[in-house]
């Protein structure tokens, strides 16, 4: 059974991605009393009905936190049980400092405000550190603002509850230059709602129409057969789940007419169910669920592939000594049967190429198979050529020498060439002559059976079979290619892509 989400996985548990949203029309809570600014527009603003003299909790004048905001103007709008805008300028627009929403119980826990900051400026350098490991270098500077900067904290908030806005300059090295300015606001009560979806599809992308526009609501996409026997509550609660494992904000839905982009995502015959209910800190209305099955085309696929590159200055010859081979159906959906083949000549030298033939094909084809260009990927009887796609992961037919630890040393994609296979007392003669793109010419033979395998046998191979590495390609770094496999990944539409913006606490 599939996966059941289509959400990326987080690389690093140190923080939670939010996402920003487009500007949005007026939400219920502004200008109506519960807008609140720093000149005091809300009526108390902290929520704390029946308190005298300021005195809360046994604290005396003077110790509410509230100062007055002498080095930024922050001011909350748009609020509902669950959502806020925040807005921050700093009265000197070339100040870089942080801002962020914490609960009021949680801020008044610090005796000194910049034990929080403190705690926040040793998060972002831990984090750095960790980044460093997956080969994306940041800087203090790629979690502070400059300027105005709003915020939409969409779903997030608790309704009824008390919160602080807090800001702080930071320098680029992580020194706190300003005190610690704050601005209270509360959460309004959440309502049931009379909103109704309406959810069509054309293709990859998903249209979600609301009958109120200016609600928010909570959407996932599952495999129907994920849902097989589950009850609306047991889907609602099963994506409010994934919702606080991922972070909401890749589950927001946002409010009015949305369009989401899975191109890329789905493969041909995916039977989909799309999910959606309104949500503002609880579940407001009842579940929508549209299902529908994905169907493409055929032809031929843009991948977004370019040329493969070589690091030969020689045409080599390799007499295989092992063959492998699996049939992955139509996994670039072109209507045709891509097969992926390894040969090996001992642990140093390898070929591996994808071929397609007829959907109906489900043995090692004899025949010849030329060689295409990038743009015929899929075509029927074609070997794919050697290419490289925008991240740096080669695709089609490559050569190359291994290292101890499995990786490219010297390789080599073709450009043109053909293979040819015919029956031979070991089970099959293979050929496959290919030049690179420097014009070096690469024979690759094995005499012998080709075990061809069905993509769900991977997982239980025998150590004696090579093929670990991942079909969806291996990348270039340094002048090596990964032979790492590649896990698929959890997937998100294209317009939920996390931002830089940091929510530490």
């Amino acid at each position: 059974m599939k996966k059941v989400s289509f959400f990326m996985t987080l690389l690093a548990a140190v923080a939670l991605l939010a996402v920003g949203c487009e500007t949005p029309e007026p939400l219920p809570g502004e200008g109506d009393g519960t807008e609140q600014t720093p000149e005091g527009d809300n009526q108390n603003p902290d929520g704390d009905e029946g308190k005298e003299d300021g005195k809360e909790d046994g604290k005396e004048d003077g110790d509410d936190p509230v100062q007055p905001q002498a080095n930024f103007a922050i001011s909350v709008g748009e609020i509902t049980g669950s959502c806020a805008t925040v807005s921050v300028e700093p009265k000197d627009g070339s100040m870089a400092y942080y801002y962020d929403v914490i609960e009021r119980t949680e801020y008044e826990k610090y005796s000194d405000p910049k034990q929080l900051i403190e705690e926040i400026v040793a998060d972002i350098k831990s984090y750095i550190e960790i980044m460093k490991e997956y080969g994306e270098t940041l800087t203090f500077n790629d979690f502070l603002s400059v300027g105005k900067s709003t915020w939409y904290y969409t779903c997030d908030l608790v309704p009824q509850t008390d919160y602080y806005v807090y800001a702080a300059g930071i320098s680029a090295s992580g020194e706190i230059t300003t005190d610690v300015e704050v601005l209270p606001f509360s959460t309004i009560e959440a309502k049931m709602s009379s909103n109704t979806f309406t959810v069509s599809h054309e293709g990859e992308i998903i249209t979600v129409t609301p009958s109120i526009e200016n609600e928010y609501y909570l959407l996932n996409l599952y495999y129907t057969e994920d849902l097989a026997g589950a009850t609306d509550s047991e889907i609602i609660a099963a994506v409010l789940e994934e919702a606080a494992e991922w972070g909401m904000s890749y589950y927001v839905g946002g409010y009015g007419l949305n369009e989401f982009d899975y191109t890329g995502m789905l493969e041909n015959g995916d039977d989909l169910t799309v999910c959606v209910f309104g949500y503002d800190g609880i579940v407001t209305t009842p579940l929508t669920k549209y299902r529908f099955v994905y169907e493409t085309s055929g032809g031929s696929t843009d991948l977004g592939l370019v040329e493969g590159d070589t690091s030969l200055t020689k045409s080599v010859t390799m007499a295989a000594t092992e063959c492998y081979a699996v049939d992955f159906d139509d996994y670039y959906q072109t209507g045709t049967r891509n097969l992926y083949v390894e040969m090996y000549k001992g642990e140093s030298e390898v070929v591996f190429f994808d071929m397609f033939v007829p959907m109906s094909q489900t043995t090692f084809p004899a025949g010849e198979f030329p060689i295409s260009t990038i743009s015929e990927t899929g075509k029927e009887n074609s070997v794919m050529p050697g290419c490289i796609d925008a991240e740096g992961y080669v695709y089609g037919t490559w050569w190359g020498t291994l290292d101890a630890e499995g990786y490219f040393v010297d390789y080599a994609a073709a450009v043109s060439g053909a293979l040819a296979s015919e029956q031979s007392a070991a089970g099959h003669k293979v050929t496959l002559t290919f030049k690179d793109v420097a014009g070096n010419t690469v024979t690759a033979t094995y005499d012998g059976e080709v075990q061809l395998f069905k993509e769900s046998d991977l997982q239980s191979l025998s150590t004696g079979a090579r093929l670990y590495r991942s079909h969806s390609g291996k990348k270039i770094l340094s002048k090596s290619i990964a032979a790492t496999k590649q896990p698929r990944a959890k997937l998100m539409p294209i317009n939920r892509t996390a931002s830089r913006k940091v929510t530490l606490r």
